[in-house]
Order: structure tokens, then C-alpha cells, then sequence
């Protein structure tokens, strides 16, 4: 089932991300920059994948502003559990961290509605590159929840994202079809959500000068 549930979420990630791009087309050129002078140094490596930046930024504001679910790290009680303010958690019941909540709270993101694919870049010239990874953990970035307990599948399932989304931006132009849903408008489903399927992206092989 974790399995299955892995496949599900990262498909829906990576398309909610194409999705971004395509709504937000002046990203492209930065971003295939970026790819093409990786590659140029590095082929289409690890190493060269660990290098961009940008698109690490990119994806990790679309898990940010997106997300595949509003709740994350959903748990039983077990057994009643008594805080040190007195508030009582009772056996039985679920409790759940609010990760759609968090991503969007002005006390930890400037413009938390706004889409801003490079703000984690920013974020690095501030000297806090480790953290910055969309595979990072934070009290405050809850895509793969947090602690012991994290999604230990984030590293196979970015690295993948990050391969399949540079290789888009290396290879084609994009954009959002004038009939498509506004940009950033998703399906909701209980607490999941995922990307809008009546969406239609027009893309077309990119062009060399």
C-alpha cells in the first residue's frame, strides 16, 4: 500500500509542478539556463542533477504551495495523552499536523499565497543551503512530514521529479492552454488534493537558435 501511495503522490506532485510552469512560462528560460550548463559540465548525472539548484526551488515551492494533501502525519491515540497546559488528547481519537495551514502562514513564508519558484534560492545566499532542499525536513516545510517517522522515499521520488521536470524544460516549450483552469486551482477531495484534470498544456519541441 506504501507503495502504491508513494507512486500516487509523486505522480501527482510532478504533474502539479508541470502544471506550475506551464501557468508561469517566464520561468522557463532561467530554469533551462540552468540545465543546459549543468549537463554541458556534467551529462545528465547525479551530480549534475544535485546542481540544480533552481529546479530544486522550483519543485519544492510547488509541494509548498500545492501540496497532495491539506493534513499530514495523520495518527491514532492510543491511549489518552494529558499536555502540560492540561489539554487532553483522548484514546481513539486522530490527530494530524496541518501541513496546507503551514505552507501557507505568513509568520514562516513572505507572500505565502503567491507562487515564487526561486524564493529557496534566495534562502541559500543566505547561507542555509542544506535546508533549503525539498528533501529537507522542517517544522515549517511538512511535504514528506517530519521527524523519525519522514517519508523515507522523498530522495528516489525528487530525484526522479527533478530528472523528468529538467528534461521537460531542456526539451520543450510550454504553456497553459487559454481554456485551462486558473493557475494553482486543484481538486479537492477531503483532505487530498490533487491537480486539475480538465487541464490542458500545449507544448510544442523546443527551439535551438
Amino acid at each position: 500500500m506504501t507503495f502504491f501511495r508513494f507512486q500516487r503522490d509523486a505522480l501527482q506532485s510532478l504533474t502539479r509542478a508541470v502544471y506550475d510552469l506551464a501557468a508561469h512560462p517566464e520561468y522557463l528560460v532561467p530554469l533551462r539556463e540552468e540545465v543546459d550548463a549543468v549537463v554541458r559540465q556534467d551529462g545528465w548525472t547525479k551530480v549534475a542533477i544535485d546542481k540544480m539548484y533552481k529546479i530544486d526551488s522550483f519543485l519544492k515551492e510547488s509541494y509548498r504551495l500545492d501540496g497532495v494533501s491539506s493534513l499530514v502525519m495523520t495518527r491514532k491515540v492510543l491511549k489518552d495523552f494529558t499536555f502540560s497546559d492540561g489539554r487532553v488528547v483522548p484514546r481513539g481519537c486522530y490527530i494530524a499536523a496541518p501541513s496546507y495551514a503551514v505552507h501557507h502562514d505568513v509568520e514562516f513564508y513572505e507572500k505565502p499565497d503567491d507562487f515564487d519558484p526561486f524564493r529557496y534560492i534566495r534562502l541559500r545566499r543566505d547561507g542555509d543551503d542544506m535546508k533549503q532542499q525539498v528533501v529537507s525536513l522542517g517544522s515549517n516545510f511538512l511535504a514528506f512530514g517530519y521527524g523519525k517517522h519522514a517519508c523515507p522515499g522523498r530522495f528516489v521520488a525528487v530525484t526522479i521529479q527533478k530528472i523528468i521536470l529538467a528534461r521537460i524544460v531542456s526539451s520543450y516549450d510550454l504553456k497553459l492552454d487559454d481554456s485551462a483552469p486558473a493557475p494553482g486551482k486543484g481538486v479537492e477531495f477531503g483532505v487530498f488534493i490533487g491537480p486539475d484534470p480538465t487541464t490542458t498544456i500545449l507544448l510544442r519541441k523546443r527551439g535551438f537558435n
